[in-house]
């Protein structure tokens, strides 16, 4: 995790979310900096306050809603993406095993016991797209062709095993 571009990850994100609207017949989601400020606020935030929730206890950016007008933005229609998963890009529902080998910590796959390798941005931005075409209601977001604009943020973090995971977010807007 130490050369991670958040950045980077959250560009392919937004390309491989247009990449599936584009399947879908949908016109592609356009850019809007700000989204992205107020996508990066929730980022921040469920970073370190688990469990991810589209609401958190502080003032001013608790809700999708609120974080779009703190950012600069009247509020119009505003949906929010979030998700945590593990940088190895397999089936969340899986998780991860843990196993220590001569005094030192390897991540496997909890069936094969296979050692895992952290996902490509590529590879993560497309699992974390599918697990959210997988649920309805981030799907409904993704999907909504009233939904104009999107900005998209991503923040690392490790769960209690030591698990490095992305927590990352979709802010969805249209004036």
């Amino acid at each position: 995790m130490a050369a991670f571009d958040r950045r980077l990850m959250a560009a392919a994100i937004f390309h491989e979310t247009n990449r599936v609207r584009q399947e879908l017949g949908l016109r592609a989601f356009r850019p809007w900096p700000r989204l992205t400020e107020a996508a990066d606020l929730e980022a921040a935030v469920g970073r370190v306050y688990q469990p991810p929730s589209h609401s958190n206890p502080f003032l001013s950016i608790g809700t999708p809603r609120e974080r779009v007008r703190f950012v600069g933005i009247s509020p119009g229609r505003v949906a929010e993406n979030i998700a945590l998963l593990s940088v190895f890009a397999i089936d969340s529902s899986l998780g991860v095993g843990v196993e220590m080998r001569a005094g030192q910590r390897h991540f496997v796959h909890p069936q094969t016991h296979a050692d895992l390798q952290p996902a490509t941005y590529r590879g993560f931005a497309e699992e974390v797209v599918k697990a959210w075409m997988n649920s309805p209601g981030h799907r409904e977001n993704l999907a909504n062709p009233a939904l104009l604009y999107l900005g998209c943020s991503v923040q690392p973090t490790v769960s209690l095993m030591g698990v490095d995971n992305l927590f990352c977010v979709q802010v969805f807007f249209t004036p």
